[in-house]
């Protein structure tokens, strides 16, 4: 080989040295990217939790929610009230209304229960014969259901018409 090919061979190992990279910066780039997509996971894994951390809060306050609306109801099947039990009722009505926007803040729901029977989101606590709906059509609701966006907080309990 004469010494103008080497010359010519040693330019080339040289401007490819200069724009392959080496194997630091190859490990480097590798080190970067599996940080990144940790820290995306770490991201996704995050709202999981806080989205699962909620949804057990929301579990929880459901049953205040009922206590609430059968509080209410007893106000009002008691027919006249004396103005000490209306003041009562003014504040049991306030904290239920707070309860309630607290709840849609969170995007919580009631399960329809206007429709037919759907095994998802209502919970057949029992048939009811001759009940004049059609087959698998709800009679009536025994406690509601809630939904938080797509995840169910807790089924419908119904009656189906048999």
């Amino acid at each position: 080989m004469s010494n103008a090919e080497e010359m010519k061979n040693e330019q080339d190992s040289a401007r490819n040295a200069d724009t392959a990279p080496s194997d630091v910066e190859q490990k480097l780039l590798r080190v970067c990217a599996d940080f990144e997509n940790f820290r995306r996971n770490a991201e996704k894994e995050r709202l999981v939790v806080g989205h699962l951390a909620q949804v057990a809060l929301l579990r929880d306050l459901l049953p205040f929610v009922d206590n609430f609306e059968r509080a209410l109801e007893s106000f009002r099947a008691a027919g006249d009230i004396a103005p000490a039990e209306a003041a009562r009722l003014q504040g049991v009505e306030l904290l239920y209304r707070e309860l309630q926007r607290l709840l849609e803040k969170y995007e919580v729901t009631e399960i329809p229960t206007d429709m037919p029977f759907n095994p998802e989101f209502h919970e057949a606590m029992m048939r009811v014969p001759n009940s004049g709906k059609s087959a698998e059509s709800i009679v009536s609701v025994l406690q509601k259901g809630y939904l938080c966006r797509d995840t169910i907080l807790r089924p419908a309990r119904v009656s189906v018409a048999q």
